[in-house]
């Protein structure tokens, strides 16, 4: 079983997503900001991170660098789920270290199977095991 963090603003999105990542087999968990994402990541240690780039206060990018920077966090698998769909948006996200990158809208298969693709490929790292 694996642990997700998905960080987003919208409540919506949330919930959709959230349901469907749990009727899969995982454990998920949401927050809506980036100052929280960054705070649960440190506390539980999820197996991946979905996080959607604009978010208040702190946004998507700004986490991700944060993330990277701390050792209990940087080998996390951070998958970005965001409405921000230009090259220079996803070239910054995997420069800062973005494991993969799905442009809202998405299909929730895409997702599913990019989740499930990051999963394998990641040695879990988080005390939830």
């Amino acid at each position: 079983m694996s642990l997700i963090l998905l960080a987003d603003d919208d409540d919506l999105l949330v919930q959709y997503v959230q349901t469907v990542l749990e009727e899969n087999g995982h454990d998920v968990l949401s927050c809506d900001g980036g100052d929280a994402a960054i705070k649960m990541s440190r506390e539980v240690r999820p197996d991946l991170i979905i996080l959607d780039a604009m978010m208040p206060r702190v946004d998507g990018y700004q986490v991700l660098w944060h993330l990277k920077q701390n050792s209990q966090t940087k080998d996390i698998p951070v998958m970005m789920l965001t409405a921000r769909s230009r090259p220079q948006d996803e070239e910054m996200a995997r420069s800062l270290g973005a494991s993969d990158y799905v442009f809202k809208p998405f299909s929730l298969e895409e997702v599913l199977d990019r989740t499930d693709r990051l999963l394998k490929a990641h040695v879990p790292s988080s005390a939830y095991h």
